[in-house]
């Protein structure tokens, strides 16, 4: 199949390039550089062409706009970190005793990232008056998260919800929740406890759950039998034991192998001092390469930095050559952003904005950024290995991209080709040896029907960041319902856009081909 380019900018109109001259594929390795970077439905809307048209005639009252926020996308995505620990708790844990009350306290403070209340026992006024006894203690250190009843949730002002296997459909769990506090721009989480590896797959993929809670059963060499759950599912996903026995034995092998952490009870966290579990987070550090020291200054300075030592101080923000004048611009900015940043966690270390500003600083370093978008069966990895120089990723007629893909440069073994990873808050990245990713890195996605219903992660990170986004189209349906959708979405930042009309030798003759390519530039005029 031949793919057909265009190239637009938001001043001009998209030019057009035949088939025989593509210098976007041939000669962008002269201006760019290396290093990188949350889930709902979002309202798309058009704005009128007859925006003159008198409204006098026919008053409406004007729809009510969401909250003012700093997030492109309206919401903030809750992160959850790990490896962590997940701790269930009963009401009567809760309402009877202090003693619970300060373990749980110190717990908030170092180990535990989320809790969760159970009620299937309480009525619904103790199981509230847990809840919000919970929350005055646990206040922003760690989600809160009630078992099965979202009403309790959103009037006790949770974080979520965790549902069963049987329970609510995930979308109108968090669309309950979000109908309740409708002024909060903090998404709620939706978790589900699941039984078998079938259902893991669908609460991670169809149903956009944001972690998973895996009961193990009384299997033989569980790490054996959850591999392929770990290697599927793309979202953190935390392992609960029947007996503490089985806890402190399987968790080590089960955190090497992918898993997220673990699941206890009270009573079994009164059994885990702390050195037994600095030795549990250790394993993990220690998979990865780091301390704990260097992992939270990481966190700190880097939304995501996966790269191999690529920092060459030769090249700044993705590009090759840079005048001393731009290069000092640069500098003076970083250490003005630095200072701000300083001067405020000083003064105000409660402010969460300020995570805004270490995220304009981690910004400045990233390399160029192309994220590949366009619906399934497209044709998106036939483009993108076109552009790598070799089969790097899956082709076929069937979705080969389920979810938001990193790709960037690493050296590999004699034999080795790729090597893929989830990190911790679900997004895979592969490291591949193509020579182009040595300048910038490539987000391949999934069609955009998929990211317009539950992957907000793109359009809130990786839209916003990107500097150029490639929009492949199959010359057999050019611009289908979502991809216009996701098209007009993206205007708002105003984005420089190249379109790939790919497959373009199934047209017969010139005329054809011309008509495609009018109808594209109109529909984008329109959008």
């Amino acid at each position: 199949m031949v793919p057909l380019l265009s190239f637009h900018t938001s001043a001009t109109q998209p030019l057009l390039l035949t088939p025989s001259s593509t210098p976007f594929l041939q000669t962008h390795h002269s201006r760019i550089k290396s290093q990188p970077s949350r889930r709902t439905q979002f309202l798309i809307s058009s704005i009128s062409q007859n925006s003159n048209q008198s409204t006098n005639q026919n008053p409406q009252t004007p729809p009510k706009q969401p909250p003012r926020t700093q997030f492109p996308g309206g919401f903030k995505r809750p992160e959850i970190k790990v490896p962590n620990i997940v701790l269930q708790l009963d009401p009567d844990d809760v309402l009877v005793g202090e003693d619970a009350l300060d373990l749980i306290d110190k717990a908030v403070s170092k180990w535990v990232g989320i809790l969760v209340l159970n009620g299937r026992e309480a009525s619904g006024g103790r199981l509230y008056e847990a809840a919000c006894k919970l929350k005055s203690v646990v206040r922003d250190r760690a989600y809160l998260l009630i078992s099965e009843r979202v009403d309790i949730a959103a009037a006790a002002n949770a974080s979520g919800v965790l549902l069963s296997d049987q329970g609510l459909p995930t979308i109108v769990a968090r669309s309950t929740m979000m109908a309740s506090k409708s002024d909060s721009v903090i998404l709620p989480l939706v978790a589900r406890n699941v039984q078998d590896i079938d259902g893991a797959i669908s609460a991670s993929s169809s149903e956009g759950a944001d972690f998973l809670i895996y009961c193990i059963g009384g299997q033989e060499e569980v790490h054996v039998a959850l591999n392929p759950l770990f290697k599927n599912v793309k979202i953190p996903i935390f392992v609960m034991f029947p007996s503490y026995n089985a806890l402190y034995s399987e968790v080590p092998t089960l955190l090497k192998s992918g898993a997220s952490g673990l699941v206890t009870s009270l009573k079994d966290f009164r059994l885990l001092n702390d050195e037994a579990l600095s030795e549990l987070f250790d394993i993990v550090y220690m998979k990865n390469g780091k301390t704990q020291d260097e992992v939270e200054s990481f966190d700190n300075l880097t939304v995501l930095n996966v790269l191999n030592g690529l920092n060459d101080d030769k090249n700044v923000a993705g590009f090759l050559k840079l005048e001393d004048r731009e290069k000092q611009f640069i500098e003076t900015e970083r250490s003005v952003l630095l200072k701000a940043i300083n001067v405020i966690q000083k003064a105000a270390p409660l402010m969460e904005e300020v995570s805004l500003l270490i995220d304009a600083v981690s910004q400045i370093d990233e390399p160029f950024l192309l994220v590949i978008v366009g619906e399934f069966n497209s044709g998106k990895s036939t483009v993108i290995n076109a552009l790598l120089g070799s089969r790097y990723l899956k082709e076929g007629v069937v979705p080969t991209t389920n979810e938001i893909t990193f790709l960037c440069y690493s050296e590999m073994d004699s034999g080795e080709e790729q090597r893929c990873e989830r990190h911790p808050d679900g997004q895979y990245i592969c490291y591949l040896p193509a020579p182009i990713l040595k300048e910038m890195h490539v987000v391949d996605t999934p069609g955009t029907n998929v990211i317009l219903q539950r992957q907000q992660r793109l359009t809130e990170e990786f839209v916003p960041r990107a500097d150029l986004l490639l929009f492949v189209i199959s010359a057999d349906r050019p611009l289908t319902e979502s991809e216009v959708a996701f098209l007009r979405y993206t205007q708002q930042w105003k984005k420089k856009v190249v379109f790939v009309l790919n497959k373009s030798d199934i047209y017969q003759n010139a005329h054809e081909l011309e008509e495609a390519m009018s109808f594209i530039k109109e529909i984008h005029r329109n959008c």
